[in-house]
């Protein structure tokens, strides 16, 4: 970890039982990977949170989330910034099958994020190119973001292409596994300061000593 990052950054860290840079599943070999990126903005904490869900079979992981959907009986969307107290059944459902789906693994990256603009783009550009890179060999199907800090997206997807030649564009889907992959980064971004309301924190503090117990989630701070 580099020196200089400021204390509340280090806060996303903390209870983690993860190593920074931790290598995570290989599958080198396969015939493809898609990826969920989600992005949480620079807020209080002055940092990117860029969160990737690499998923070898989503059709399974997506069945599975939509069984766990039946059984809890929450239809609503599964998001971090949703107060709503229905969804910690579901929410606590969804994270176990992430955590026992042998196909898929979640990796985040966190960015100190400067004040010059012109040093956010390269910033930000690079932050992209590091989470995505650790595939390499391997077909990779990038299901982009619903909204993106920095554009114009065109730019970051050419600089994308040219740097990951592995790299595909996939279409812009939503559905639970995009949800899934918002709702992990939401909480790793939060687990940096305290929410007032309590079941974000209750569902904070669940996920982050989830994911401390699992291989298949790993923090690179830049």
């Amino acid at each position: 970890m580099r020196k200089g990052i400021d204390l509340r950054r280090r806060h996303i860290l903390a209870g983690l039982a993860v190593a920074v840079g931790t290598p995570l599943p290989s599958f080198a070999g396969t015939s493809g990977l898609h990826v969920w990126v989600h992005e949480r903005k620079p807020g209080p904490v002055g940092s990117l949170v860029l969160g990737g869900l690499f998923i070898r079979e989503p059709g399974v992981l997506a069945a599975t989330l939509t069984a766990a959907r039946r059984s809890t009986q929450f239809f609503a969307p599964l998001r971090y910034a949703d107060s709503n107290r229905f969804k910690r059944d579901y929410a606590h459902a969804a994270l176990d099958v992430f955590l026992t789906d042998a196909s898929s693994y979640y990796s985040v990256l966190v960015a100190q994020w400067p004040s010059d603009p012109l040093r956010r783009r390269a910033v930000y550009y690079d932050a992209y190119v590091r989470l995505l890179q650790g595939q390499t060999g391997v077909g990779l199907a990038l299901h982009k973001p619903p909204n993106r800090t920095v554009g114009p997206e065109a730019a970051l997807d050419r600089h994308l292409m040219v740097q990951l030649p592995m790299l595909r564009p996939a279409r812009r889907l939503g559905g639970d596994i995009a949800e899934l992959a918002g709702f992990i980064t939401g909480n790793v971004a939060a687990s940096a300061h305290r929410p007032d309301n309590p079941v974000k924190t209750e569902l904070i503090r669940h996920v982050m000593a989830r994911l401390a117990e699992s291989p298949k989630f790993s923090v690179t701070v830049i």
